[in-house]
């Protein structure tokens, strides 16, 4: 799953990706010269939930609101 993070070039926040549904304690960190972020390891046809949420020199935002998705399975070939 890819995180597209936009115009992160202009500010300085270190964005942390929080995967909430299965919980992993440590959120992933994204650093601002990132401009996407993949979060391997998932599991196909399982729902996530994941929020984001930044910090810089002024503290912490709060979290994002909550975004659920569904992976898919890996595509077969066709047997010919």
């Amino acid at each position: 799953m890819n995180i597209v993070v936009s115009n992160m070039a202009n500010y300085n926040d270190t964005l942390f990706v929080f995967q909430l549904s299965p919980l992993i304690e440590k959120p992933f960190e994204v650093s601002p010269s990132q401009t996407t972020f993949t979060v391997k390891g998932l599991e196909a046809y399982k729902t996530y939930m994941f929020a984001v949420s930044a910090k810089n020199s002024q503290g912490s935002s709060v979290k994002s609101a909550v975004k659920s998705v569904t992976t898919l399975g890996t595509r077969k070939q066709p047997v010919n």
